[in-house]
């Protein structure tokens, strides 16, 4: 799969990382994609990328003129030319590459320059005549990048099995990182669910050398809390202005480039920010025809002048995906929130590249009464804690055996101050916010994993301009994503009316209108459901795509032929979960005395990909 596996080693020799890196590079091949392998070996150091044919960052490795250094381009940076003016870069007579260009800047001006990369990227350059190399991650931590220490150095791949593959030692679970997988549902900060196995953080310059190794970071998540606010229409002209400089600068190169058309915010004000002359775009909706996404972003896309497709799953399907989702997320996130690949031959036959709406919370927050009556900075943290926590806290202690659960607990609960003490803001939703971008986001994106070995993604909501500007507006502002829906009412008028996947209406740019009516709604359909309940009504399809609690339910083979030998074979292992207890929640799923639907796909994602790193076990790789 698209990605980089390697070994660092100073006293190997080139026959033993030659060794290292065949084992490697064997474990993570597939042989469904197309893509161009690069390769740098030597003593002491082997490193082979992986690269999707869509991307065109030149031949790797880049080397300097004099032969010092060999840098590595895993992803896109899309504003290298830019730079090289900037910083007065001479090119000579040799081709212009990404990746040349790449090792260019950061060899002539070095640390200074990686706060202006704009992409989405993971770069690994080797010092030849030092034996030091160094690894950075864009701003989000977009492209994953595990290491692992060794007896003499480190191994290091885009994934886990890259790192397993050439271990040497059986491999330990992280108690705690399991812990947090299941309470959060996904893990947060560098921990995996494997010991020792760790990811690199977002923003992060990491350097190992036979004299020692080090991590920095060269930016940081802070919102700015001292700038001088200006107007609201100021705020939404400018972030319209920004949005439409950070698509165009994504619409580049001779590939095709379609979306992934939502009927929510983030998606429709990319789609709308896409200038005409590069229309029309394939736009592709995942969901039931039913759904609220399939209707809105239909009406989306004939607005705007793309051709639409709905892309929907008839029958049953999810034991079919449940294997080759679980090899590429590594049992990472619950397998149901990516099921694009069931689709990938639609969309390869008309698309390369996909623009996506990740992290498009930067342009707003979303209200948390209690967290808004927070008077400190100790009890913002705790509450913040709770909300990440308490919707799955109930279940998680069903499924772990009390005498491993409780001390994970706690110690869950001393790293989350701890993390939370590292942070630069002060206002609760600031602190809130940062929380979330810096430590439990780069994991959310594991899900681009399904896609990787097709499609590559951009994101234009991950760009830096973008978001240095976002970072400036006060809470108050972005309450509610305030900013965000006037920028999209106002600038793209021709889409204001087309409801919304939220609340099922269109955008209401008055504030206090919109909030008081969303209020009473909230308060009305709470209200109605456990009427809705006792009368036996269906519950309609809200903002989800698709029912995932019924879905489940349609292929009780999940329970029966998935999960119970699980559980038989003591993949589950007693010391730390309860089998009896996940049994019984399963039952209770299926029996509709509950809904335990992300539980349950967490446990047969986590299940299965355990079952393939750690017990050898083949799993299927496509759908």
């Amino acid at each position: 799969m698209p990605g980089i596996v390697g070994i660092w080693d100073p006293s190997a020799s080139s026959d033993e990382i030659a060794r290292t890196l065949r084992v490697q590079t064997r474990a993570v091949r597939s042989d469904s994609a197309s893509y161009r392998e690069h390769r740098h070996l030597e003593a002491g150091f082997g490193a082979v990328l992986q690269e999707s044919d869509v991307l065109d960052n030149g031949p790797q490795p880049a080397l300097s003129s004099d032969g010092r250094f060999a840098l590595l381009l895993d992803g896109e940076i899309f504003n290298l030319r830019e730079l090289e003016k900037l910083h007065r870069i001479d090119r000579e007579t040799s081709p212009w590459t990404a990746a040349r260009a790449c090792l260019d800047l950061l060899t002539l001006r070095g640390d200074q320059v990686l706060r202006e990369l704009n992409g989405q990227y993971c770069i690994m350059m080797y010092d030849r005549i030092d034996k030091r190399l160094t690894v950075v991650t864009d701003r989000f931590g977009f492209r994953p990048f595990f290491s692992a220490k060794t007896r003499s150095g480190m191994l290091f791949a885009s994934n886990l099995r890259g790192i397993r593959a050439a271990d040497p030692h059986v491999p330990r679970l992280d108690h705690l990182g399991i812990a947090e997988l299941f309470c959060y549902g996904t893990h947060v900060r560098k921990r995996s669910w494997i010991r020792g196995y760790r990811r690199l953080g977002p923003a992060t310059v990491l350097t190992v050398a036979p004299t020692g190794g080090a991590e920095h970071r060269y930016w940081r998540y802070r919102f700015d809390e001292a700038t001088s606010e200006v107007d609201i229409p100021t705020y939404f002209t400018v972030f319209a202005k920004l949005l439409d400089r950070a698509v165009e600068r994504r619409m580049v190169g001779e590939r095709r480039i379609g979306i992934f058309l939502s009927g929510g915010y983030d998606s429709r004000a990319i789609a709308a920010a896409i200038r005409r002359e590069h229309l029309p775009i394939p736009a592709f909706t995942f969901g039931h025809p039913d759904s609220r996404d399939a209707r809105f972003g239909k009406m989306l896309a004939d607005r705007l002048g793309f051709h639409h497709r709905l892309l929907t799953t008839s029958g049953p399907c999810l034991q079919r995906l449940l294997s080759p989702i679980a090899r590429r997320t590594e049992g990472m996130i619950p397998f149901v929130q990516n099921t694009s690949i069931a689709h990938h031959a639609a969309i390869k036959d008309k698309a390369d590249l996909i623009l996506t709406g990740f992290l498009g919370e930067y342009s707003g927050s979303h209200t948390w009464p209690r967290l808004l009556r927070s008077r400190s900075r100790r009890t913002a943290m705790e509450v913040v804690f709770d909300r990440m926590v308490s919707p799955r806290l109930a279940g998680c202690r069903r499924i772990f055996s009390a005498s491993f659960f409780d001390p994970q607990y706690e110690r869950m609960k001393v790293a989350f101050e701890r993390s939370f003490a590292s942070l630069d803001n002060e206002h609760p939703l600031n602190l809130s916010d940062s929380w979330d971008f810096r430590f439990r986001h780069p994991w959310s994106y594991q899900a681009a994993a399904v896609d990787r070995p097709l499609l590559e993604v951009r994101a234009p909501q991950l760009d830096i301009e973008l978001v240095e500007f976002l970072l400036q507006i006060p809470w108050r502002v972005r309450l509610e994503q305030r900013v965000y829906k006037k920028m999209i009412a106002y600038s793209y008028p021709e889409i204001r009316d087309v409801p919304c996947t939220n609340s099922a209406r269109p955008i209401d740019p008055n504030f206090v209108r919109e909030y008081a009516k969303m209020a009473s709604r909230y308060a009305m359909r709470k209200a109605w459901e456990p009427v809705a309940r006792f009368l036996g009504r269906p519950r309609p399809l809200g903002r989800e795509i698709s029912d995932v609690a019924e879905e489940l339910r349609a292929e009780p083979g999940l329970l029966a032929d998935v999960l119970r030998p699980m559980v038989a074979e003591g993949v589950f292992e007693p010391e730390i979960f309860d089998p009896s207890g996940i049994l019984a929640v399963a039952q209770e799923h299926y029996e509709r005395k509950a809904g335990h639907q992300m539980l349950l796909a967490l446990l047969l994602s986590w299940g299965t990909a355990k079952k393939s790193l750690l017990h050898g076990e083949a799993v299927a790789t496509e759908y």
